[in-house]
């Protein structure tokens, strides 16, 4: 799908692209998605970044050698057995289990979007280092596209590419405005065809433009939202967020932002933590 990328390096050019959207009717909903615009494989090949669920990005490294239904059901069976601890309420249908995997981390066939432009904006900027141009893409979700849910809470193959806003089962999916798009479980045997997909179908579905974000502006870009109220600890409430948001406040060093992840994950992988 070629898109025309409005070049974006200011909140006000951001805005300017948010207010000046498809034509649209009074049943559209618009949701919005930042992202890199560029990802480096662990081969060390560059690919652009697609509108490609987690758990197809995932299967990507594994066509031939599994599939995407037997993946699923064993990252979803094993979350399912392990978090309950964790939780203060329990997901009743499947839908909403993937929800809240997909929130923190669990590759699903369900994309995060919100339904706010600056939440979007936000994480499309929030690697300051990272050198690399972001996407923020806008989609456009009419009323007969809005999941409202199957009896038995499995998805169907009649439920793809709509939107599913989930109740507040956690408090980051409600401060983020966040919301998913259910995307079709499918097998492909064919990179090639895989790709393709991702490339054109999904974007035509989902009635998608996007503005590129200018990496060279996302440490302004990111100052500015915090003016506004977009930063680590009201987006990722906890102790957590707020102890980033204070070391972004004080330095601006998404450098020590990195260590300190990389850190937090080694003690709880039991690995050493010297870079």
């Amino acid at each position: 799908m070629n898109y025309d990328d409005t070049e974006v390096g200011s909140i006000e050019e951001f805005l300017a692209f948010v207010r000046d959207p498809m034509p649209v009717s009074a049943s559209t909903t618009f949701i919005y998605r930042g992202q890199p615009s560029q990802y480096t494989s662990f081969e060390g090949h560059v690919f652009a970044t697609l509108l490609m669920p987690s758990l197809y990005r995932q299967t990507l490294r594994l066509l031939g050698h599994d599939t995407i239904a037997s993946l699923e059901k064993r990252l979803l069976q094993d979350f399912m057995r392990e978090s309950p601890p964790y939780l203060s309420r329990r997901p009743e249908t499947t839908v909403q289990w993937m929800a809240l995997g997909q929130h923190h981390g669990l590759p699903t066939r369900l994309l995060d979007w919100t339904f706010n432009p600056l939440v979007a904006l936000y994480f499309a900027v929030t690697d300051t280092e990272c050198g690399v141009d972001a996407n923020v893409y806008q989609a456009s979700v009419y009323d007969n596209q809005l999941y409202a849910g199957a009896t038995s809470g499995e998805p169907t193959p009649e439920d793809a590419f709509q939107l599913y806003a989930p109740e507040h089962l956690d408090a980051r999916l409600q401060v983020q405005s966040a919301c998913f798009t259910l995307h079709p479980l499918m097998e492909f045997h064919d990179r090639d065809r895989f790709l393709q997909f991702f490339a054109e179908v999904t974007p035509k579905e989902l009635g998608a433009r996007r503005c590129r974000v200018l990496a060279g502006r996302f440490r302004a870009l990111k100052k500015e939202l915090g003016v506004l109220g977009l930063t680590e600890k009201a987006l990722f409430p906890g102790l957590d967020g707020l102890c980033r948001s204070i070391l972004w406040k004080q330095t601006g060093d998404m450098g020590a932002l990195k260590d300190i992840v990389r850190i937090q994950r080694s003690i709880r992988n039991g690995e050493p933590s010297h870079p």
